[in-house]
């Protein structure tokens, strides 16, 4: 398949037209799946009534929900999720921060 510019989620989207398809949990690492704690995670898909069951699923695994815009977002999140691992590769200086990126301490 030719890349479109679309992400993954929209693609889905496309290919399954009755569907409600959401994208989620692309944006956090392993050290908050295994412990969320009430950690806010970004999803994005259709603002409808099933918005509700996706919003359920994510703090079900003990996550907040965080309702980012309707599925074209997903290539936001998919691009965040990228970035997240190519910095996590050493010698960037990311690979020492693990997970919490917004509670890192950089020495400059």
């Amino acid at each position: 398949m030719r890349w479109s510019g679309k992400s993954g989620g929209e693609v889905i989207a496309e290919c399954l037209p009755h569907a409600h398809v959401f994208k989620a949990f692309n944006t956090i690492g392993v050290e908050h799946m295994a412990k969320p704690e009430g950690i806010q995670m970004m999803f994005a898909g259709p603002d409808n009534d099933a918005k509700k069951v996706a919003e359920a699923i994510v703090a079900a695994v003990g996550f907040q929900p965080l309702y980012v815009g309707p599925i074209r977002y997903s290539r936001n999140l998919e691009a965040m999720a990228e970035l997240w691992i190519h910095c996590s590769i050493p010698p960037l200086p990311a690979a020492n921060w693990g997970g919490n990126w917004s509670w890192a301490k950089v020495d400059h």
